[in-house]
């Protein structure tokens, strides 16, 4: 399978990696040189120094023995490395005719190649659960039970140099046991440069980093669940998880440090906080959002960044205390560190609704942070949610509750695609006598 991998990552990893794999190769030389010139002199020694340079021989091969092992290591490693980046990327492939084929990782199927039509890439996403508690559903608890997940087709198509298109389907069971199927994403994209690109379309709304960074298959993200504050839209998400509008995006690596950008003119909100407004706005004025992160090269595996997203909310006259509109703005921060198998997840926002009926100010804020640490296939973590509704928000109603969340958990990669995730959560939320739930998750892609 050909990678392509964004920016200079691939750049960086080359130069992490070349300068080892010279000097091994450079003592494995060295080695396999002595041993000529050991056998070559030899036979001008005695006995006593012939035992002398057959035991420096045999520690000769011991040592290169062990040196072409850690080579083949390493190269193993970073074929692990490079399999995982590319799913997770999820770049498209080169527009070059491919014949139809199947492999490990997903679909490939080459259309018409007489003609130089662009390769379609599939990749599929699923999980299956079971939960014990720490759950409510109209003001009761819900028994313990098994339930399959989203079951998600991501495709990606390169139908030019500079353009291509992004999709994402989700299969699903709703609470009432309806089936759905949606489409998440659904994006042009063109890239001009590292600095300069453009996508069009519906996409995951890029505050800061968790949103933009793991999608609906839950193979990406460590944990089982999304954090409260950035949760899917039929999951109770207090911010706008979608959009469908226009979005500039761009990187540019300096000495000191490395820039990423997002800024977007899209629809705004529904009439309900879960809706997300794919086909009609309701009013003329539109979302507009934006973020900057930096990573300082100082601090490899730091970034931290800024967003901010604002809108003006239609009225909603089937709902009292709804016949205004409602200025929102949300202003957020993160900070991430992955280095070493270390992963450090930080993130808040806070959610300014002003309600020109009521005259009144409406303040939600909700942070999490998350810690892990790879153990080769296991990673055990935690994660501490908060999300503090702001009392009598009509936007968001009696049912968006305040939460406190602390899980604890661990990931158990046994294949390369596929996961368990074994959980305990202790939930501090309204409605809920039972703050002790269980979570199991079986997560994979093909």
């Amino acid at each position: 399978m050909a990678f392509r991998f964004p920016g200079n990552t691939l750049g960086k990893i080359r130069r992490h990696w070349e300068p080892r794999f010279k000097t091994l190769r450079n003592r494995s030389l060295i080695a396999v040189i002595g041993i000529g010139v050991l056998t070559t002199i030899c036979p001008a020694f005695g006995a006593e120094d012939l035992d002398t340079l057959k035991e420096e021989f045999r520690r000769l091969q011991e040592e290169n023995s062990r040196l072409k092992q850690k080579l083949d290591a390493q190269a193993g490693a970073i074929k692990t490395l490079t399999d995982r980046m590319e799913v997770l990327e999820q770049k498209p492939r080169p527009a070059t005719p491919q014949p139809a084929a199947e492999d490990d990782h997903g679909m490939e199927m080459g259309l018409d190649p007489a003609e130089g039509s662009p390769s379609l890439t599939l990749h599929w996403f699923g999980d299956v659960n079971y939960r014990a508690g720490g759950k409510i559903r109209g003001g009761e608890e819900l028994p313990n039970s098994f339930s399959l997940g989203q079951l998600g087709l991501m495709a990606n198509s390169k139908l030019s140099e500079r353009v291509s298109v992004m999709s994402e389907i989700v299969f699903q069971y709703k609470d009432d046991e309806s089936a759905s199927t949606t489409i998440e994403r659904l994006q042009l994209q063109y890239h001009a440069n590292d600095l300069f690109n453009f996508r069009l379309g519906r996409t995951h709304t890029p505050f800061g980093y968790w949103n933009e960074t793991f999608h609906h298959g839950t193979w990406f993200q460590s944990t089982a669940l999304r954090p409260e504050l950035l949760r899917f839209h039929d999951g109770g998400s207090v911010v706008p998880i979608h959009s469908v509008g226009v979005e500039m995006y761009g990187y540019q690596p300096t000495k000191l440090v490395d820039l990423h950008y997002n800024v977007g003119l899209a629809n705004g909100r529904g009439l309900k906080y879960t809706d997300t407004v794919d086909v009609q706005d309701l009013n003329d004025h539109k979302a507009v959002y934006g973020v900057l992160s930096l990573q300082p090269a100082a601090v490899p595996g730091l970034r931290f960044g800024v967003n901010a997203y604002g809108d003006v909310i239609p009225p909603d006259a089937a709902v009292a205390g709804r016949n205004g509109e409602i200025d929102e703005l949300i202003a957020g921060a993160h900070v991430t560190y992955l280095r070493d198998n270390f992963e450090l997840l930080l993130e808040g926002m806070r959610i300014e609704h002003d309600d020109e009926a009521g005259n009144r100010r409406h303040t939600t804020w909700g942070a999490y942070a998350q810690v892990g640490y790879q153990l080769k296939r296991f990673k055990p973590y935690y994660r501490f949610d908060i999300l503090d509704v702001g009392e009598g928000d009509p936007f968001y109603g009696p049912l968006v509750v305040d939460v406190r969340r602390h899980t604890f958990g661990i990931r158990w990669d046994f294949i390369t695609w596929a996961a368990l995730k074994l959980e305990y959560h202790h939930v501090d939320q309204d409605g809920l006598d039972n703050p002790h739930a269980f979570y199991t998750q079986a997560t994979f892609t093909y």
